[in-house]
Parts: structure tokens; C-alpha cells; sequence
């Protein structure tokens, strides 16, 4: 929340995408161009190509408050929180003809102990990486008048901390360039091609 002599402005909600890694890497060094929050995109290119960070489809997305685990260790002081989780919740409505919009959940279903995941905001903050689990299934409503088919899902961290986000500009518009199953342009992202700049994600409110 920005604060100033008259008004309080909050920040902005929505999760827009989401980020996966492989857990044999880790944030390259030299991550970030000198003083700056601008990414090195030589260093985060071959990561990209080689799917071993791959892009969620653009969500609908939202991460509530954490859940903990108390436990009393003295009889003489208050019960202390040692655990917890938190969730994100999420429906992704991306189509493509080929069907690779499936093919992107169900490996990071299968394989979801092989990866972490991190998040974007609709502001561009970004928040990872973490051990996760993941529950994903697909809703199609009953009419086909104006029902929709799409994927509802849970992602699951054991993090019950308040975790701090970073500016990582850049990160996002090169994830989308690698958007495919394949790690390639198009794939899922065919029907819906990001084409705005790191602050004014599409699908997000502009000028936050």
C-alpha cells in the first residue's frame, strides 16, 4: 500500500501466470543486469529453449491467506506457528486446435516433484520458487449455449511465511517466447499471443 499525505492506495490483485523450473536448476547467476531489475536475457535464453522453465497459459488467479500449524513447547509461553501452507487457486480457459493446452498440465502433474514454481502478478511482481503439489482437474458447465469448458486448479506450497515479491523485468515477456508444450512460440499460447510490455500484462489492468 502506497501511502501519502491524503490516501492510501493498495496494491493490485491477480495472479496472471505461472512459473516452473526444473529442480536440477537454479537462478543463474548473473541473473540480473548490473544494478538494475532488468533481467540478462543471455543467461535466461538456453534455460528457456532447453524446458527447463517453462510459462503457465495466461489464468485467472488468486492466493489466499496462509493456513498454520501451532505448537505449545512450554507450559509457561503461548503456542508459536512451525508449519504451514499456502495456496493458489486458479481456472485457465486457454484453447488451441492442437491440444497442447493439455499436454502442459498433465506433465507438470506427473512430473510435479520434479519441478518448484513462482508467480506473476498482474503489476509484474514475482514471487518463487517453491516445493509445490498440484490438483488440477477440467469443469464443462451444461450448457453449450453460454457454458465454458475450463481447468480448475490448487497449487499447494509449505510455505506459511510472508513471502517478499521482486521486480524481474523482462522475466515474463521471455517466458512468453517459449510458450508452447514444446518450449517453442505458439503451442497453447497460439489462440491468446501476449503481446503487451512487462507492466501492463495482457488480461491485467493497465497503468498499475
Amino acid at each position: 500500500m502506497a501511502f501519502d499525505a491524503c490516501k492510501a492506495d493498495p496494491r493490485k490483485g491477480g495472479i496472471s501466470h505461472l512459473l516452473f523450473k526444473t529442480c536440477d536448476v537454479c537462478v543463474p547467476e548473473d541473473a540480473f543486469l548490473a544494478a538494475s531489475s532488468n533481467i540478462n536475457r543471455v543467461v535466461w535464453e538456453p534455460l528457456f529453449s532447453e524446458c527447463k522453465y517453462r510459462i503457465s497459459p495466461e489464468l485467472v488467479g488468486e492466493k489466499g491467506e496462509a493456513s498454520t500449524n501451532s505448537l505449545r513447547t512450554s507450559s509457561c509461553r503461548p503456542e508459536r506457528a512451525v508449519g504451514g501452507t499456502q495456496t493458489i487457486e486458479f481456472k485457465d480457459y486457454t484453447q488451441s486446435d492442437s491440444f497442447n493446452d493439455y499436454d502442459f498440465w498433465i506433465e507438470i502433474q506427473a512430473s510435479q516433484g520434479s519441478y518448484q514454481v513462482g508467480w506473476f502478478t498482474c503489476d509484474g511482481r514475482f514471487y518463487g520458487f517453491f516445493d509445490f503439489s498440484i490438483d488440477i482437474s477440467e469443469i464443462i458447465e451444461d450448457s453449450s449455449d453460454d457454458g465454458t469448458s475450463y481447468r480448475q486448479g490448487t497449487i499447494t506450497i509449505s510455505e506459511y511465511k510472508l513471502i517478499k515479491p521482486l521486480r524481474a523485468n523482462g522475466l515474463l515477456s521471455l517466458a512468453q517466447e517459449y510458450a508452447g508444450y514444446d518450449c517453442t512460440a505458439g503451442g497453447y499460447a497460439s489462440d491468446s499471443a501476449f503481446t503487451g510490455d512487462d507492466t501492463s500484462f495482457y488480461g491485467c489492468i493497465e497503468g498499475n
